[in-house]
């Protein structure tokens, strides 16, 4: 039914949008060096920490992936905050 409305007036509306894939400028698609990435390995992580996000497990999750070897220099970079922030403040 809404695929038919929107069919119906395409043709008044159809030149009032752009379709931009992935909002990203192609420019910046392009231009990506790619010689100025590094075997470093990250993760992050932005939200609250409340319980069903599971942060506790996901710091535990990474402790357990940098006993590897090839992923020693992994890093966790957790931002966010919420009513359980204190459980994961370190000094």
């Amino acid at each position: 039914m809404q695929e038919e409305i929107v069919r119906k007036h395409l043709s008044e509306i159809e030149s009032k949008f752009i379709v931009q894939q992935n909002g990203i400028n192609r420019f910046w698609l392009e231009s990506i060096r790619k010689d100025s990435f590094t075997n470093n390995h990250s993760i992050i992580y932005v939200g609250s920490f409340i319980p069903r996000k599971n942060v506790d497990k996901l710091i535990i999750a990474v402790a357990n992936i940098r006993k590897k070897e090839s992923y020693k220099d992994l890093k966790l970079v957790i931002v966010g905050g919420g009513k359980d922030r204190d459980l994961f403040d370190r000094p």
